[in-house]
């Protein structure tokens, strides 16, 4: 823009705005046609300065008022073409009834001719970055390029349909969205209160308080309360006495229960670049 004021402007200037004769104080053509529309105008106006000021406020007013319905956001939505719909299941869910709900989630949302895929990861391993509870589902829809609904529309759409499904807590953004607001906040949502205690039923009590409030507040969708309670448990009491009778002890009773449910991990294979597990199943 400094470079075009400094030398293309100054050219066009004195090509068309200056007089053709010397000396003149005639107004060159351009001029004289913008004075011959502006003039009348101008006189009408003055001499109607009442309904001139009645016809400014009427534009202005309204043009104020709509100003604090304007967007503020810093960055506006991107259309990545694709949703990231985060499932949320009660903490005591089992693996099974968490696959099965979620497919009913898929079912739902592969009903819309805007979908081209649907795919889905449940749960992260431990020893990743980002851990995962396998109660917790990333959604992957992918929207085909022709859609004739807008995103917002294809948004509420989904989340009237997803709604349906019982026992699921769902929340709707996109993969990028998503990186970004975890690595801001270290969560999806947008905005995430904190409450901080020792007590972790009180700290529930607190939570479901802050979620009742929040509810009322106009414009917020997808809130949910992070759940607080404590996992199943399976406590196993070793008879020390029945066991020192066949010849084990009780750490021998407690290895093998661990292998049995949770496996052990005895050597690695390795194929190339490849590393493979070799445990006790």
């Amino acid at each position: 823009a400094l470079v075009l004021a400094l030398t293309l402007v100054p050219v066009l200037a004195g090509s068309f705005l200056r007089p053709r004769a010397e000396g003149r104080d005639e107004d060159v053509w351009l001029v004289r046609r913008l004075k011959a529309i502006y003039a009348p105008v101008l006189d009408k106006a003055v001499h109607r300065s009442g309904w001139t000021m009645l016809a400014s406020l009427a534009i202005t007013l309204p043009a104020l008022a709509l100003a604090f319905y304007v967007g503020t956001d810093f960055m506006p939505r991107l259309d990545e073409g694709a949703f990231l719909i985060q499932t949320v299941l009660p903490p005591e869910a089992s693996l099974a009834e968490v696959d099965r709900v979620n497919h009913r989630v898929e079912d739902a949302l592969r009903k819309f001719p805007e979908v081209e895929d649907v795919v889905r990861r449940t749960g992260r391993a431990e020893r990743t970055e980002d851990p995962m509870p396998h109660t917790l589902s990333d959604v992957l829809v992918v929207l085909t390029p022709e859609r004739s609904r807008s995103l917002a529309d294809l948004e509420a759409a989904m989340r009237e349909q997803v709604s349906h499904v019982p026992g699921v807590t769902a929340l709707f953004t996109t993969p990028l969205g998503m990186r970004i607001d975890e690595g801001l906040g270290g969560t999806p949502a947008d905005i995430s209160v904190r409450v901080f205690g020792p007590d972790l039923n009180q700290l529930a009590e607190l939570g479901e308080q802050v979620r009742r409030v929040m509810s009322s507040v106009r414009g917020v969708t997808d809130l949910r309360a992070e759940k607080l309670t404590g996992l199943p448990q399976l406590r196993i009491n070793i008879d020390r006495q029945a066991v020192a009778r066949v010849g084990l002890t009780p750490g021998d009773v407690i290895r093998a229960i661990r292998i049995g449910l949770a496996g052990e991990e005895v050597s690695e294979v390795w194929r190339g670049q490849r590393r493979f597990a070799l445990g006790n199943p």
